[in-house]
């Protein structure tokens, strides 16, 4: 299809197919001549990039074509596992390269031409399991040029999160000064100094979840599948153009329908562009103080960071979550050895090392809390940095009492040893359990009850731990 657009004639078909109603698949063909000017290049890639900028989480893209990039060499690099170009010089290739690179595509073409030379060009993200090939049996022959090619995909389902037992507070609108007030009207050394130290964590945390479950909202459900700069406005305007375009085509080529709906595709685009700038120099301007949204706008550049629905393990191939999770287990498992040979520690002398009687005061612990980030995550126990730390006056006292416990008795509650193990990629097939490896998330109390602990005798033991202690 031919458009005018400005005074170029622009060779560029973009499709989409509907595969269920899991997948649909945009396909973006483009064609530019030799020794185009750079602003062909540029209408190009931003025809393409305004069906990247909207892509859904089901929506999936192929950028394939002819885009008059003869000098670009392509090498396959074996640590990525994908084809990277070299001597990309011009002012078109940085254009065209950067454009795609930055929404995470990758080029799968290795099929080269009679002159040795990669013109046709095919670009994926990464939700498409693709392969590209000189095709056998062409219906037309071959041109120099060109060769015909074979390109085959399939679709990479992901797995839902699943988190249980946790509901979904929302921390960042929470009523602290609330919250303070109603732990502050708790007896805790009375109703903590005779318990076992099971049972004061128990009452702790019973006392907590309920101000937690009176003061802090739900988080509301949000449709994720719409990228995070709409608004609205812009979601109206969408809904608009969708429904005149519905009406336009029942109606068999009705103009001012046409025309009406040509209006409403350019507002919803100039809108759209509008946003996304806008939303793009924000994230700059906080890239200092919340360096947490920026990796969080580049994660979402990789359309998919998460765990394939198909994983295979020692021959094992399932497809439910549990057993997935039981795999990643077993393989993370392996991965530690534990050491046979048992380290000396030389020089130890009981006079030297006195930890008998160590307490904590509620002052170190207050002060420890305050010391929290201000992140609204919760770890397992589901209590985030921000609650302890915005409430740290009314918990520094009963917290004070629980860690004292655990110190005179030198027992490690089991609730704390509990932590989330993210299994994070490496390289390789994203769908091979050997390709991860852990990460752990441990809870902020635990974390808080090691570290005052470790700054109280990290002068004294230093010296005298095993090089084989983890």
């Amino acid at each position: 299809m031919s458009s005018d657009q400005s005074r170029f004639d622009i060779d560029q078909i973009i499709v989409k197919i509907v595969i269920d109603k899991f997948h649909e698949l945009f396909i973006a063909v483009s064609y530019i001549p030799p020794l185009s000017p750079i602003e062909l290049f540029k209408i190009h890639t931003s025809n393409c990039c305004s069906i990247l900028n909207s892509l859904y989480d089901n929506q999936n893209i192929i950028i394939l074509g002819d885009f008059y990039l003869p000098n670009v060499k392509w090498w396959f690099d074996d640590d990525v596992k994908q084809f990277l170009p070299n001597d990309v010089t011009s002012e078109s290739e940085c254009g065209v390269l950067d454009t795609f690179a930055e929404f995470n595509l990758s080029q799968l073409n290795r099929v080269h031409n009679d002159k040795n030379r990669i013109l046709d060009l095919v670009f994926t993200n990464n939700d498409l399991k693709s392969d590209v090939e000189c095709l056998s049996s062409p219906p037309l022959s071959n041109s120099m040029h060109h060769k015909a090619l074979c390109i085959r995909f399939e679709f990479i389902n992901y797995l839902k999160s699943v988190i249980y037992n946790c509901k979904n507070y929302n921390f960042t609108t929470a009523k602290f000064i609330e919250i303070s007030r109603s732990l502050n009207s708790v007896g805790w050394e009375s109703a903590l100094d005779k318990a076992l130290l099971s049972q004061a964590y128990d009452v702790f945390r019973d006392n907590l979840e309920a101000a937690i479950e009176k003061f802090v909202p739900m988080k509301p459900v949000k449709n994720l599948s719409k990228p995070a700069w709409y608004n609205s406005g812009l979601i109206n305007r969408n809904n608009k153009k969708t429904k005149t375009h519905k009406l336009y085509r029942k109606s068999k080529d009705n103009f001012e329908l046409f025309e009406a709906y040509s209006s409403l595709q350019k507002e919803f685009d100039a809108l759209n562009k509008f946003l996304y700038q806008s939303y793009i120099l924000n994230i700059e301007s906080e890239i200092r103080i919340n360096s947490k949204r920026f990796w969080q706008f580049i994660n979402s550049k990789k359309k998919n960071t998460g765990i394939p629905d198909l994983m295979h393990y020692l021959g094992e191939s399932p497809t439910d979550v549990q057993t997935i999770c039981n795999l990643f287990a077993s393989f993370f498992r392996s991965v530690y050895v534990p050491q046979s040979e048992t380290g000396t520690v030389n020089n130890l002398h009981s006079s030297t090392l006195v930890l008998k009687g160590l307490q904590l005061s509620a002052e170190e612990v207050l002060a420890g809390l305050l010391d929290l980030p201000n992140d609204p995550n919760p770890g397992e126990d589901g209590f985030p940095p921000t609650l302890l730390k915005n409430c740290a006056s009314a918990l520094a006292l009963p917290l004070s009492i629980i860690f004292n416990k655990s110190l005179s008795l030198g027992e490690f509650l089991h609730n704390w040893r509990k932590s989330f193990i993210i299994p994070i990629h490496k390289s390789g097939s994203k769908s091979d359990i050997q390709n991860y490896c852990p990460i752990c998330k441990i809870s902020s109390i635990p974390k808080l009850f090691e570290k005052l602990v470790h700054d109280r005798i990290v002068f004294q033991i230093s010296g005298l731990i095993s090089p084989y202690q983890h």
